[in-house]
């Protein structure tokens, strides 16, 4: 590790440069270690310190406490401390393999020293070295991309020993292409092999001529490979997919024997009409009119405890809709709540704490049910009112609450209309009701519920005049939390990613079947965040992207979600 090189640039002015001197340390230091990952190679960090106090030199091997290594890279670097190049002195003049990317460094203990290391080899990238060092171990797993008959470099492999097996875990690392890959199993790995399924816990025998053996690694998808006397265990025979994301079916070059895609899906909960807009009065004084989000952090938890506060919403319905109720946050303890004029009433009583009751609350505890008989055609009006209470601080921050018990917390949050309705989008860039119409399921987003966050159930009839083997059902286009297949009454399994295949040989008869497919989305479209900009490209989601005002755009950016189709393949 490159550290004493970091911290011998480092000062707090490179702040304003992003600390650019130090990243170039750290971005090839980086670079490597991904590259290490590619080319299939364990590796451990060398911590100078660590390698001072256990280090040492056994044969050709460096030793660090009970691990062995033959072969160590210096990654770009400035300084070295005078024990670490005393151990790769030692190192290197016994045989060892030792690989330099660039040069060696010119500091030892932050001084001018000549570093003179026998037998050492250069690397001019830090590509070049992962190379290097890939051909001092020929006999690690290999694996190939099959659609370009070179090293899979997006997956990467863990190995471990446990007792007398050996436990490879295989992970696609690509988020969006799946990898059609070839496995050569070390030499160490002979014997029979076994796949444990991570996603239930089931181990299957896997076969592999000579070692070898293919596999459909899903984005994301992992599999662990167990070599061994554990392998031996495994009785069953292997499912055509895993629910950790491997399949050894590959589906995609056959025709289904039936396809179906005209599926009934039935929205299983209510719709969802998401109000995130609002005029705040604090004090009898308006104060802000604009996304919730800005209201938050600037005006409505900053105030005082005890002040006024009235939250105005409006929204659009194409006609009266019977049977809605608002979602509210601790909606209990507001002093009012109208709709176009009208008083409406929470279900629970103020202060009403105790477990999550589906007949009072929506989604959580915290989101109060409020009917709503009074919804009209045209604009409607809600506005809540009370009195702030809330130990918000900041972003992801509160304080201690002392009296707990009596804690009544108030909110100018998102407001949830729920009920037998449509969605359609506004001129601008809201959103309004419209008249109750059943998706088609493709994409829920687009088909009248962007907002929708429960579960969903596709049904169909198909036929099968003969059963002569086995049965898969694959599901295409799916953009769905996760999917319980059921066909004639029998579960067959639960999917939350891909590959999307299911054995379903058990369920089948020959004649009609149906197949259900009970499915479930996320909540993100309606809890969001849902208008920050980009918010589909972060890589990750923290409380900072609810509350960055300049991120926060008109319009929403909304996730897919539904499924295209499924496709019957008989064996």
């Amino acid at each position: 590790q490159p550290l004493a090189s970091v911290w011998s640039e480092y000062s707090p002015l490179h702040k304003e440069t992003e600390y650019a001197p130090e990243k170039v340390y750290d971005i090839p230091f980086a670079e490597l270690s991904k590259r290490l990952l590619e080319e299939k190679l364990d590796f451990h960090y060398g911590n100078e310190t660590l390698m001072a106090e256990h280090g040492s030199v056994e044969g050709k091997a460096l030793k660090v406490g009970d691990y062995a290594y033959g072969c160590v890279i210096i990654p770009p670097a400035l300084n070295l401390k005078s024990s670490t190049l005393k151990l790769l002195s030692d190192y290197a003049a016994a045989g060892g393999t030792l690989i330099a990317v660039g040069g060696v460094p010119s500091l030892v203990d932050g001084e001018v020293q000549r570093v003179d290391l026998p037998g050492i080899l250069f690397a001019r990238t830090v590509a070049e070295a992962a190379e290097m060092a890939g051909k001092a171990f020929t006999g690690r797993i290999e694996i190939t991309d099959e659609l370009t008959g070179a090293n899979a470099r997006t997956i990467y492999v863990h190995e471990r020993r446990v007792g007398d097996s050996a436990r490879y875990l295989l992970v696609n690392t690509d988020e969006h292409r799946e990898m059609r890959a070839l496995v050569k199993m070390p030499g160490s790995a002979s014997g029979p092999l076994a796949a444990f399924d991570l996603g239930s816990g089931e181990l299957y025998s896997l076969p592999a001529a000579g070692g070898r053996f293919n596999v459909t690694l899903a984005p994301a998808g992992s599999l662990l490979v167990i070599a061994g006397s554990e392998a031996a265990e495994a009785k069953d025979a292997l499912p055509a997919a895993l629910l950790s994301g491997a399949a050894f079916d590959n589906l995609d070059n056959r025709v289904p024997d039936v396809l179906i895609d005209n599926l009934d899906c039935t929205p299983m909960e209510e719709n969802v009409l998401l109000l995130n807009d609002l005029t705040l009065e604090l004090g009898g004084k308006e104060v802000y009119s604009g996304p919730v989000c800005g209201a938050w952090h600037t005006h409505f938890y900053p105030a005082p405890d005890g002040t006024p506060f009235r939250a105005t919403y409006r929204f659009h319905s194409s006609q009266a809709v019977p049977g809605c109720f608002a979602a509210i946050e601790v909606a209990e303890n507001l002093d009012s709540i109208t709709l176009n004029g009208v008083p409406v009433h929470a279900l629970k009583a103020r202060g009403e704490a105790g477990a999550f009751n589906p007949s009072k609350s929506w989604k959580d505890h915290c989101f109060t049910k409020v009917p709503l008989p009074a919804l009209a055609e045209g604009m409607n009006t809600l506005v809540i009112e009370g009195k702030k209470v809330n130990n918000i601080t900041g972003p992801g921050w509160h304080i201690r609450v002392a009296d707990w018990k009596n804690h009544t917390p108030t909110e100018a949050e998102e407001v949830y209309i729920c009920g037998p309705f449509s969605v359609r989008p506004l001129s601008d860039g809201s959103f309004g009701i419209a008249p109750y119409k059943k998706p088609f399921g493709k994409n829920l987003t687009v088909e009248g519920y962007p907002f929708y966050g429960g579960r969903t159930l596709y049904k169909s009839e198909f036929n099968l005049p003969k059963i002569p083997g086995r049965v898969l059902v694959q599901l295409n286009g799916v953009n769905l939390a996760s999917v319980r297949v059921r066909v004639n009454g029998k579960d067959c399994r639960t999917l939350r990613w891909a590959p999307f295949i299911v054995d379903i040989t058990h369920a089948v008869e020959s004649g009609s079947n149906t197949v259900e497919l009970e499915a479930s989305t996320t909540l993100v479209n309606a809890f969001g965040p849902n208008r920050t900009a980009g918010i589909k490209d972060a890589r990750g989601i923290g409380p900072v992207h609810f509350v960055r005002m300049e991120w926060i755009k008109r319009g929403y950016e909304l996730f897919d979600f539904g499924m295209e189709s499924l496709g019957i393949y008989i064996d």
